[in-house]
């Protein structure tokens, strides 16, 4: 018999940035406890909104399989005596495992004869499993900050204020928190108990209750509302502010607002930050691209009074619009060049010196970037008047004093930069500062963004602030992730990008030693190390195999744009019939020349010792055609590599099927070895294949 199991957290709100990950443990913990279990089922949904986590499993066997098991004991010897007998020892065993003398029967183990007897487990139920399992589950979820809220000091990121499980119709029972599990969920706030009947109801029940529990409904819901309201206007904004709504709320209602239209003479930036940054406003603009004087605001919300909320909203949005009036006709008094002493006067970082040594700094390292890794023209009399620019806008009223603006650190400075006149390439440049992937820059803006990034990195490590578990004081690996897509996003427009890690590193470094005279030299490892974790995490998140990466990631290479050439071409390439081939080839190659005791490292093949057919036909195709692969190689052009490899797959096998490698002519097994090495070489070029899995 089958049922299916739902289990609902109920809490206060949850942040919505930590639903999707909260929900994902949550059933994957239940998931593994079913595998672990013998519990089988058909699927798992995964549900959230802001004040429950739920996951309903469908089909799921009410009960395990009875299982008949051998269980051996002593042996013969010591369970029977010479008449046959079972001794004390025998019938402990009978008793211990409850079954009766003559159910004892003999087989050989090893080299002697044991006693055994086949026993029937009886399977658990598995309402008892959960219900005795589901407390530890869930006190194993784990968040970026929990709380304790009652006498038990149990931890979780909000309080659970209630319950429910149920398989089937029936309540799984078991308490955590103080709060008992039960068939009772809540809905909106101020509304009756929502009565959970039978688990495969839930999400019909609450959606009856006005709460859209299901993420992708929820969502299609508020664009599909934002459609109807905004007409003809556009939304602009962030992409992820819809995913970041849907997870605000649990019933969703979009509501027109508007604003004065003297407010659309302030940058649009300003204004799109001061709905988005705290109010989570969708704006909206024309049709040729112009702020509108409306916004967009969902609320939580079935029957509530609309005209209230869209005034309540208004006059938010309001006093933050006359805020940035403000700060922004006080930025335009002082032109931005007469801010740059003032930087002498803020510390950037304790021990790191103030906001103008961090400019004289990036000078230094972006003029360095320009001139060694960016391969083109760059105008660094313009890149040098940018930098020195780069950080007065955090003298601003806008930054400084306006909370919810503190996201437009650098993308302001290069608006005040336009509106003062300033030149339009060092506004470009204050732009790529800021590294944002979909604002197109220049090779300055990019040497600026490149070395901003590395001089924040290098200056947390000088300090020992490094981020260690949990903890990241200075936020570095944020920036590790800003410098690791920059460097991969811009070599989209700047095609000459080539930057080595380690050098950029060992400059950074080294500019921090002529000012503070220490040494540092300990920290560039480090440092390099944990930027190839952020690359690593760069890969990850666009779906690239683990394996794939370690391959990769095993060959020495600082160049970052280079790994991703190497990884982009392996992943395409993959799916490949001949790929698992040329896979089991390099891996055979390796694990004889790990065995060998032979170092030929430095030993050429010789063609005049090769005897078989099959060696021959592969030191042709390989050694001696080289000359194609390494072209390849020097263009970057992997994929043609791989290829190239692909299609010698065969002639690698081949020999392995023909060949005896370790034959007892010394001469002759030597140079077998030592043609394998080559052929391992230029496997090397691309990747460490044995890290590839069959």
């Amino acid at each position: 018999m089958n049922e299916d199991f739902l289990l609902e957290i109920g809490t206060e709100e949850i942040p919505a940035g930590w639903l999707e990950k909260t929900s994902t443990q949550l059933s994957d913990k239940i998931s593994a406890l079913f595998s672990k279990e013998e519990v089988s089922y058909d699927k798992i949904e995964n549900f959230s909104t802001p004040r429950r986590i739920a996951v309903l499993i469908k089909n799921v066997t009410t009960k395990q399989d009875d299982k008949s098991v051998e269980i051996t004991g002593p042996p013969k010897e010591v369970a029977f005596d010479k008449s046959d007998n079972l001794t004390k020892a025998g019938l402990g065993f009978a008793n211990a495992h409850k079954v009766s003398p003559s159910e004892i029967k003999v087989k050989s183990k090893g080299k002697q004869e044991v006693i055994y007897c086949q026993k029937l487990i009886k399977g658990k139920k598995t309402s008892e499993i959960l219900e005795s399992a589901l407390p530890n589950i869930i006190s194993k979820i784990e968040f970026p900050k929990s709380m304790r809220w009652e006498s038990s000091g149990f931890r979780f990121a909000r309080p659970i204020r209630w319950i429910v499980a149920l398989l089937g119709k029936n309540i799984i029972t078991f308490e955590v928190a103080s709060a008992k599990s039960g068939k009772e969920s809540q809905g909106l706030r101020f509304t009756p108990p929502i009565i959970i009947k039978s688990a495969d109801s839930y999400e019909k029940t609450l959606e009856e209750n006005d709460i859209i529990v299901n993420f992708i409904k929820r969502r299609e819901l508020i664009i599909q509302n934002i459609q109807d309201l905004k007409k003809n206007l556009f939304y602009v904004g962030r992409i992820g502010l819809y995913d970041e709504v849907t997870n605000l709320v649990e019933c969703p209602k979009a509501i027109l607002g508007e604003f004065d239209e003297k407010y659309l003479k302030l940058p649009k930036e300003v204004i799109t930050t001061a709905m988005d940054a705290h109010q989570r406003y969708f704006a909206l603009t024309e049709k040729d691209g112009k702020l509108a004087p409306y916004f967009i605001v969902v609320a939580n919300t079935k029957d509530g009074d609309i005209d209230k909320i869209r005034k309540g909203n208004e006059r938010v949005l309001r006093a933050r619009l006359a805020d940035a009036e403000f700060y922004f006709d006080e930025d335009m008094k002082i032109p931005l060049k007469e801010r740059i002493p003032e930087l002498k006067e803020v510390i950037w970082q304790e021990g790191l010196g103030t906001l103008y040594d961090k400019t004289q700094r990036l000078i230094e390292l972006s003029e360095y970037i320009a001139k060694i890794f960016i391969q083109i023209h760059v105008n660094l009399k313009i890149l040098r008047e940018a930098t020195e620019l780069c950080k007065v806008d955090l003298l601003t009223n806008m930054i400084k004093d306006g909370k919810e603006f503190t996201k437009l650190e650098g993308l302001y400075g290069s608006i005040l930069a336009e509106k003062q006149g300033l030149d339009s390439m060092i506004v470009d440049i204050m732009k790529g500062r800021t590294g944002n992937p979909d604002i197109e820059t220049s090779p300055e803006g990019v040497a600026l963004a490149i070395a901003d990034r590395i001089d924040a990195i290098a200056g947390a490590f000088v300090l020992g602030k490094i981020p260690t578990g949990s903890k990241d004081p200075l936020g570095i690996r944020r920036v590790g992730n800003e410098l690791v897509s920059i460097i991969m996003e811009s070599s989209r427009f700047v095609n000459a990008l080539r930057i080595s890690l380690k050098s950029l590193i060992s400059k950074t470094l080294n500019i921090y030693e002529k000012v503070q005279n220490v040494k540092f030299e300990a920290q560039e490892e480090k440092i390099f190390e944990f930027l190839i974790k952020r690359f690593r995490k760069y890969l990850e998140d666009k779906g690239i195999r683990y394996d794939i990466i370690d391959a990769v990631l095993e060959i020495p290479n600082n160049d970052l744009v280079d790994l991703l050439a190497k990884v982009n071409a392996l992943n395409e390439l993959k799916d490949k019939k001949d790929f698992i081939t040329l896979i089991h080839s390099a891996k055979r190659i390796r694990n004889i020349l790990k065995s060998s005791e032979l170092k030929v490292e430095n030993k050429k093949c010789r063609k005049e010792l090769l005897k078989e057919p099959a060696e021959i036909k592969l030191y042709n195709t390989l050694i001696s055609e080289e000359k194609e692969f390494e072209n390849s190689i020097e263009q970057k052009d992997y994929k043609s590599a791989l290829s190239w490899l692909f299609n010698r797959a065969f002639y690698i096998n081949d020999f392995f099927d023909k060949v005896l490698v370790m034959t007892k002519e010394t001469d002759v097994r030597e140079n077998r070895i030592a043609l394998l090495n080559e052929t391992h070489l230029l496997f090397q070029k691309i990747a460490d294949f044995s890290k590839i899995t069959e």
